[in-house]
């Protein structure tokens, strides 16, 4: 059973594509980064996060978010793809 603040996050589960730019990183305001992020359930306790860019089959970062309630937020533990 998911926590009631769980429920919160049930609008990210699903597939996304997104687009990013005039992002202060990029190496110009005018370019765009396409890629995807993924949303699921994990045993109805946490949500699992992969994104990835552009076509890559490999996540750049895959994380877990949870609800906690001692400190009353949402947190992220993630891993990144290390070069």
């Amino acid at each position: 059973m998911k926590k009631p603040r769980l429920k919160e996050l049930e609008v990210l589960i699903g597939n996304w594509d997104w687009t990013m730019s005039n992002a202060w990183f990029l190496d110009s305001l005018e370019t765009k980064v396409v890629g995807t992020a993924s949303f699921e359930w994990i045993e109805n306790a946490f949500v699992l996060w992969r994104f990835k860019l552009g076509t890559s089959d490999v996540p750049e970062s895959v994380s877990v978010i949870g609800y906690s309630s001692p400190t009353e937020r949402f947190e992220v533990s993630d891993k990144q793809k290390r070069a």
